[in-house]
């Protein structure tokens, strides 16, 4: 069948195993290159096919939100460290999907940016696979669904603390659960922000420059800017996590290019929820 679904899919599509002996359906998102993105930056691979130091001429990205099913209500009301545990769950080279591949996929399915937005409305989120293709991203059956306007999804390795943003350098996810958050061989200093320029605006509005702007994708033409807001809540002496998306009550906020810190890894949202990758 996995065959099958890769060659109807031209290898966009398949179904990996867990540790379980049950199959997800994953999108297969191919190695590319940060020039590929912007020519002056340099030919090096794009943060997320570099995989706990490894680089990976591919990772995958499930469907669906977790449990990763159609048909099933998406697992929310959950903390970043609980996700963690139920990604790992299914076995060897699954994660909490990581901000690098949340980029990585919406640069492979770029063409679609302007027009994704979603579900954004209603009070409860859908259950997965529900509603029509334009709630899949791209606009095909074999498309992510709800990375729009179902829940917001925690994005691992990326973090604020005290007005600043810290990532881990490389997709090395292995370690993003570290207590350990001053070392920076795992966390590494990207970007120091205010909310003056990095609150409730438009993606290419926000005043962040450098890696992190090539890791996110801020640096998208006029012409084809991802729909979505940014929210930055910044808090005192308090680890702010990343989610992405925008949830079932974002409205025009929501998009592709939605994203926030709020809370931390430890708290627990009733609008978030995850999906999972692995390699």
């Amino acid at each position: 069948m996995s065959k099958l679904i890769e060659t109807i899919t031209q290898n966009r599509l398949t179904l990996r195993e867990t540790q379980h002996a049950s199959f997800i359906p994953m999108l297969r998102i191919p190695k590319f290159y940060l020039s590929d993105c912007y020519p002056l930056w340099p030919n090096e691979v794009f943060p997320a096919f570099k995989q706990n130091g490894v680089e990976v001429d591919c990772f995958y990205a499930s469907q669906f939100h977790y449990p990763c099913l159609a048909g099933t209500l998406p697992k929310y009301g959950i903390s970043l460290n609980e996700a963690r545990q139920y990604a790992q769950g299914f076995g060897g080279g699954f994660h909490v999907m990581t901000a690098w591949e949340w980029a990585a996929i919406l640069w492979t399915y770029r063409k679609w940016w302007k027009t994704e937005r979603g579900h954004t409305n209603g009070d409860n989120p859908l259950a997965n696979g529900s509603g029509p293709f334009s709630h899949r991203f791209p606009t095909f059956w074999y498309g992510a669904h709800g990375m729009v306007g179902n829940l917001y999804e925690f994005v691992d390795g990326i973090r604020v603390e005290e007005n600043k943003i810290y990532g881990t350098p490389a997709n090395n996810w292995l370690n993003n659960n570290s207590a350990d958050s001053a070392d920076i061989s795992i966390w590494s200093e990207l970007a120091t922000v205010n909310s003056q320029g990095f609150s409730n605006v438009p993606l290419n509005q926000t005043m962040i420059q450098g890696d992190l702007a090539k890791y996110l994708l801020l640096t998208a033409s006029d012409e084809n800017i991802p729909n979505g807001e940014c929210f930055y809540q910044p808090r005192e002496n308090e680890t702010l996590v990343m989610e992405r998306g925008g949830a079932f009550h974002s409205g025009r906020e929501a998009g592709l290019a939605c994203f926030r810190f709020v809370g931390n890894a430890m708290q627990a949202r009733q609008d978030t929820g995850f999906r999972v990758a692995c390699v």
